[in-house]
């Protein structure tokens, strides 16, 4: 793959750090955009989830689903300070940028890592995957037009597009298999 993954996903964690330094006590609270969850609630789902990537032993369980998954460390974490779900996505999201730079090179980057309901992968598209969600976590879930947050957005450049684009084409099939399947039995249906 390409290191310009890790570049993006870099850049998107400077994004989403100045912008959790610029909320206050209120704003942490707001209803986010991903339905049920707090902009607390979504911090601590990003910290959570790249803590998992650096000690797979807090990978959180999506063996009843990803969405199912994710609820029980979210909910665990609303017992922490804010300083604390804070400094757990700021110290894991810089590790696991450092483990997506790693997944860059061979042998790693070739190891098929299966992602349950999103498909089996490369290790190289880690850095993707992860781009891809704090992407779209940060400018739908928490900034408005769609979030809470009324911030200037960061800039739509080719370091975060271009792979998070990419993940979005790799895990379609597994992403969206029922919508795709239907589409297959329309085109079917007009053969």
């Amino acid at each position: 793959m390409s290191t310009l993954a890790v570049e993006g996903f870099r850049a998107e964690r400077t994004a989403i750090l100045e912008v959790l330094g610029s909320l206050d006590a209120e704003e942490w609270n707001r209803p986010s955009a991903c339905a049920g969850w707090s902009v607390r609630d979504l911090v601590s789902h990003l910290g959570c989830t790249l803590h998992g990537v650096v000690d797979p032993a807090f990978l959180p369980d999506f063996s009843s689903g990803a969405e199912e998954g994710m609820e029980p460390p979210v909910a665990l974490r609303r017992e922490w300070t804010i300083d604390e779900v804070v400094a757990e996505y700021e110290t894991y999201s810089a590790q696991a940028a450092d483990v997506f730079a790693m997944a860059q090179e061979e042998p790693m980057a070739s190891v098929e890592l299966p992602m349950g309901q999103l498909g089996t992968h490369p290790m190289s598209m880690l850095a993707s995957t992860f781009l891809f969600d704090s992407y779209c976590h940060l400018r739908h879930d928490l900034l408005a037009p769609g979030g809470p947050l009324d911030r200037t957005e960061p800039p739509r450049d080719e370091a975060r597009l271009q792979p998070t684009i990419e993940w979005m084409l790799a895990g379609l099939p597994w992403m969206c298999a029922e919508d795709l399947a239907g589409l297959d039995q329309i085109g079917r249906a007009h053969v």
